[in-house]
């Protein structure tokens, strides 16, 4: 486990200890304390690409936390090869703050969609950032209602005087597949 940072308070140094303990020292993994840390703690767990560079978001975890600190906010950063391996650092560095949860992930495949898949299965996180990605449509939030109608399957029961008297496709009544959600291609 690594930690950069110049200067730690003793709750940073306990932090450091804590994380050191329950990842081991197997997994490369870092925590980035903020540059400020009295503002509202937020953790910003990041998957990177796996063919990026040791150091390749460095720049932006700098920028991202320079920004928070403007915003009133302290972004701690979690840093690892996968969500399942910084889970015990996150865990922590969330126990040990009382920090807001957000994952992030840069790619299309890989880590983005790991990003995804992590907010949605983890009810403490506040949501999801995709860097250069896209949310699957199962996780967009005003699809989840069109799951259930999308799960109404046709029957081969044609009512008297609808549809072809054989009905080769089966028979949905109208409105069965609508759905309200928004910006549905």
């Amino acid at each position: 486990l690594k930690i950069r940072g110049s200067c730690f308070t003793p709750r940073q140094l306990l932090m450091r200890v804590l994380c050191s303990l329950a990842c081991g020292a197997a997994v490369s993994q870092t925590v980035i304390p903020p540059p400020d840390t009295s503002q509202a703690p937020v953790v910003l767990a990041l998957q990177g690409r796996s063919d990026a560079a040791s150091g390749a978001y460095d720049a932006l975890i700098s920028q991202v936390q320079s920004e928070g600190v403007k915003a009133g906010v302290s972004v701690w950063a979690v840093t690892g090869p996968s969500f399942d391996d910084m889970k015990s650092a996150i865990q922590s560095t969330v126990s040990a703050h009382q920090a807001k949860l957000f994952y992030a992930g840069h790619g299309m495949g890989g880590a983005g969609e790991a990003a995804a898949q992590a907010a949605a299965g983890d009810s403490t996180a506040e949501g999801a950032i995709l860097v250069a990605g896209f949310l699957p449509r199962d996780y967009r939030p005003d699809l989840q209602a069109c799951k259930a109608k999308w799960g109404t399957q046709p029957t081969h029961k044609c009512p008297k005087g609808k549809g072809l008297p054989l009905c080769p496709g089966g028979y949905l009544p109208e409105g069965s597949h609508d759905c309200s959600a928004t910006g549905i291609p």
